[in-house]
């Protein structure tokens, strides 16, 4: 029978002796030691800070499923192993980053801030177009919360923990958004600035994460990519929500009582507003805060989609076709002239706009770190990505890019909120023949181009209350329903954007006879004050006169002409229907030129002149009162002689007396 302690030698005997090292492992040893389990090892490439290694994946197991436990394990210790290509494979280690991210106190600290500066910013933006009792409360700091902060706070609340609780799952810990308000909007509240020199309404820096999400290891591009697509993805989505429902929560008039800043819809926005409104761009004046509350979502997630380092479109990019690609020089020169040529077609040169600050950040970026291919770290950009998962990322980036595509010029200071109204129309009117009569319409159209309700008044100018005496005048004095008739021409009030058609009827009084070209003057009213402008009223014919007789005084000798206006390739006959001896006339009075009261005439605008035996004679014969263009007879007004009068240089002396004065009494 065998003791106990005759079994424990047996044990001691059997169990297998550990080599013992006569020196303890420095890091890098231990470190080697620990990649062993995972890879074959085949010698340490040197000239580099942290050991590189020759590395092979063991036979039972893919590389990069041996990368993906050996970091499980190395997480632990504080390192990380980072496998690269090469024959064998690269296998690097290197330290995890440490204390990258920042503490509860000032993560709430900056959220706190970005709500007052969100909050200032709600306030001035809105102030100015607010509905009679406001759009929630009567108060614009509760607007201003409820209408703009609150949205804008919880999209990106709910944006930071997706993206977190996202990361994740793919097995990385990163940080939430730490929001970096915009302090100058105070400066615009207090009144220290005008509203003119704003361009940055949104009482919001920038929206990154901390730490930064180019700064934290990433597994793989797979991960990098979709992480990445998950804050724009979810602001855009939001905003173009916000858009609509603030568009249909907009209502048809709201009193403005300042100069607004105006922000455009993106394309998805508004291409579905222009099916549904017919008054967008008025709309867009006293818009529904949730408007502005997606503005800032959309544009701030459109312009992280941007292929830019540190921009969630740069980790993007770097997922899809690879670190090396995504920083090769000549793609980021290449990129770097699209973003120039993009900027000039958005007129980023021509003044001092919106898209100038983003410039001044995307273009230092992409110059200083385009090329830095030690950003983003991905640890195993070795394994690639999927073709399919390619193909959904850049779908998805694809959708919501054009989704939220901004418009040329997304923000703009409405500096024409109390412009003057516009009157608009042909300072030529077309009089017709129908059935006998003539007559022509002109159609005027009132414009109000500002952001307040206007009145608009116009007429033709009158003597005695008549226009001409040659010519009928009505009104048709607007399109809508209103009443728009004011004394003997048209007025009303017009609200915002909106537009008026006035049309105005002449009819040609005078029977058996063809119409002059007369010119009218009309009368329109700007802000009370009268303004002229003449029209022109030629009838349809290819020839006309231009105006009445009048007589010239030609070196001592006087002459009776008329303006005649001909648009007629053939020559046109002129002659006086009324005149009833040739001979007579022949002796008392001939068309200069010609020898008697017959001619032709060509293209163009002349002047046809008679000329007589004397000045009595020329103007009141009878037989020049019409005259025959073609077809057309004509009856312009006689001629006027214009008296004159010498006075002597000492003067006249006008009395009440019989004999040497004027014979009436003068006061």
């Amino acid at each position: 029978m065998s003791s106990p302690s005759d079994s424990q030698s047996d044990v001691s005997n059997d169990a297998e002796q550990l080599v013992a090292q006569k020196k303890a492992w420095n890091q890098k040893q231990l470190l080697e030691s620990i990649l062993k389990r995972y890879f074959h090892l085949y010698g340490e490439i040197g000239g580099s800070r942290w050991p590189i290694w020759k590395a092979d994946g063991k036979e039972d197991k893919e590389i990069h499923d041996s990368l993906e436990d050996a970091n499980q394990y190395l997480k632990n210790l504080g390192w990380m192993a980072k496998l690269d290509f090469g024959d064998p494979w690269i296998l690097q280690i290197l330290p995890l980053p440490e204390r990258q991210f920042p503490s509860s106190k000032s993560l709430i600290t900056m959220w706190l801030l970005t709500i007052i500066s969100l909050t200032l910013a709600g306030m001035y933006w809105m102030d100015g177009a607010i509905p009679e009792g406001g759009w929630f409360h009567e108060s614009l700091f509760v607007d201003a919360i409820i209408g703009y902060v609150l949205p804008v706070v919880s999209i990106m609340v709910i944006a930071s923990f997706v993206q977190k609780k996202w990361a994740e799952r793919h097995g990385i810990r990163v940080g939430h958004l730490f929001p970096l308000p915009e302090p100058t909007i105070a400066l615009f509240s207090l009144g220290i600035l005008s509203k003119s020199f704003l361009i940055w309404p949104f009482g919001l820096l920038l929206i990154p994460s901390l730490p930064r999400m180019d700064a934290r290891p990433w597994k793989n591009r797979h991960s990098l990519g979709w992480v990445a697509l998950s804050v724009p993805l979810i602001f855009i989505s939001s905003g173009t929500l916000l858009w609509l429902s603030g568009l249909f929560l907009t209502p048809e008039f709201v009193e403005v009582t300042s100069m607004q800043y105006v922000s455009d819809s993106p394309l998805l926005v508004n291409l579905i507003s222009i099916a549904t409104f017919d008054d967008l761009s008025v709309r867009l004046l006293w818009a529904h805060p949730f408007t502005k509350a997606g503005t800032l979502l959309c544009f701030y997630g459109w312009i992280s989609l941007l292929p830019i380092p540190t921009f969630p479109g740069g980790r993007i990019l770097v997922a899809r076709v690879g670190l090396n690609d995504a920083r090769n020089s000549s793609n980021q020169f290449f990129l770097f002239m699209i973003i120039l040529v993009f900027a000039w077609m958005f007129e980023a040169f021509e003044g001092f706009t919106i898209w100038l600050p983003i410039l001044g950040v995307i273009i230092p970026l992409l110059l200083f770190m385009g090329s830095d291919k030690r950003v983003p770290i991905v640890l195993d950009e070795a394994k690639g990505i999927e073709p399919k998962s390619v193909s959904k990322m850049g779908m998805v980036l694809f959708i919501i890019f054009m989704i939220s595509l901004p418009s040329q010029t997304p923000f703009a200071m409405d500096e024409n909120w109390d412009e003057d109204i516009e009157y608009q129309f042909d300072s030529e009117l077309e009089i017709f023949e129908d059935d006998g009569a003539w007559y022509g319409n002109l159609e005027i159209e009132v414009l109000n181009p500002s952001a307040i309700t206007q009145h608009w008044k116009l007429d033709l100018a009158r003597i005695n209350d008549v226009v001409s005496e040659n010519w009928k005048v009505n009104w048709t004095c607007s399109d809508d329903e209103s009443i728009s008739i004011e004394e003997l021409g048209c007025g009303d009030e017009i609200l915002p954007g909106k537009k008026s058609l006035i049309i105005l009827n002449l009819t040609w009084n005078i029977s058996n006879y063809a119409p002059i070209a007369e010119e009218l003057y009309l009368v329109t009213y700007v802000d009370s004050v009268a303004q002229f402008e003449s029209i022109l009223a030629v009838p349809k014919l290819p020839a006309y006169p231009l105006s009445n007789w009048e007589l010239i005084n030609s070196n001592g000798e006087i002459k009776r002409c008329l303006t005649v206006s001909i648009d007629s390739e053939e020559p046109i006959n002129v002659s006086f229907p009324q005149s009833s001896s040739l001979e007579f006339q022949t002796r008392m009075y001939w068309i200069e030129g010609q020898q008697g009261l017959e001619t032709t005439l060509s293209t163009g605008t002349e002047s046809l002149c008679i000329r007589g035996q004397d000045a009595v004679i020329l103007m009141r014969s009878t037989e020049l009162n019409s005259i025959k263009l073609d077809e057309s007879i004509f009856l312009p007004d006689q001629p006027e002689f214009s008296n004159r009068a010498i006075i002597p240089s000492t003067g006249w002396n006008i009395t009440s007396s019989n004999e040497n004065g004027w014979g009436i009494i003068l006061s």
